[in-house]
């Protein structure tokens, strides 16, 4: 599904008013910045991704937050290939480290593996929280804001966060990311 940058651009407007709005009405209520490692990751067998007091607008935004815990799954399994099913062939992101704009199903995929290699090294496991995921849908349309925490362990363990907004798609039955911004911060170590 091909989207013009007039599209793209009323979306990310969209989604900046959306995000004033929401941050407005959450101001004070976030939960403690680190939340615990889930048991599993405690005890040395795959890490867990869990999702804390989410809030859908309606049914179909329920459905919004389930791809997202999905998306999220695989990521931290590693599975590529069936990430490629949840993105638009539009996708966009912004990294933050390199400063550039990815564009593009594979460009995005790529990036996304080149993150996981680095943070998947050795023994270290990574564990991830989705908190108070918001999600609204417009149409074909939604934007899910939401707190997301990793916490990577090893040797000197290390626990991040990132006030995350992502933009879905609606193609079919299936919803998929479009676009995806979050500045990943170290909120200890």
């Amino acid at each position: 599904m091909r989207h013009s940058v007039k599209s793209l651009s009323g979306m990310l407007s969209q989604t900046l008013s959306f995000l004033a709005l929401t941050s407005i009405m959450a101001a004070g209520s976030l939960s403690p910045l680190l939340a615990p490692l889930p048991a599993s990751a405690e005890e040395g067998k795959a890490c867990a991704v869990t999702c804390n007091d989410p809030h859908p607008a309606c049914s179909e935004s329920a459905k919004v937050i389930e791809t997202l815990n999905k998306l999220t799954q695989l990521i931290n399994d590693g599975n590529f290939d069936a990430l490629a099913e949840y993105f638009d062939d539009g996708v966009i992101t912004f990294n933050e480290d390199t400063k550039k704009l990815i564009v593009g199903k594979a460009a995005v995929i790529a990036d996304i593996k080149s993150r996981y290699e680095r943070l998947h090294k050795g023994e270290n496991l990574v564990s991830y929280t989705i908190d108070q995921p918001y999600a609204k849908v417009t149409g074909n349309r939604a934007v899910v804001t939401f707190v997301a925490k990793k916490v990577i362990s090893g040797a000197h363990p290390i626990a991040m966060e990132s006030h995350s907004t992502e933009v879905f798609v609606k193609d079919g039955d299936k919803w998929k990311t479009i676009h995806y911004r979050g500045a990943w911060k170290k909120i200890s170590s």
